[in-house]
């Protein structure tokens, strides 16, 4: 589904973004939590584009796996 309005790359969404992330959130489920946030492909794109941020995107990922993990072996 296309957003009728491109979603402006900030700093403070990154980081929104990755802290999401990184506390076990999906990204899917971030990106459709408020139109300020990009789609997943627009997300992805970016990353694809910026390697800082894919590096972050990968580190704050494996943070969040590890969230759930551990909530899972609780």
């Amino acid at each position: 589904m296309a957003m009728p309005y491109p979603t402006k790359r900030t700093k403070a969404v990154e980081e929104e973004i990755l802290e999401r992330m990184s506390k076990g959130e999906p990204l899917a489920a971030i990106c459709r939590s408020d139109p300020k946030f990009p789609s997943t492909v627009q997300w992805n794109a970016w990353c694809r584009q910026d390697e800082a941020l894919r590096i972050a995107h990968d580190k704050a990922r494996d943070a969040g796996e590890e969230v759930l993990l551990a909530e899972c072996l609780g």
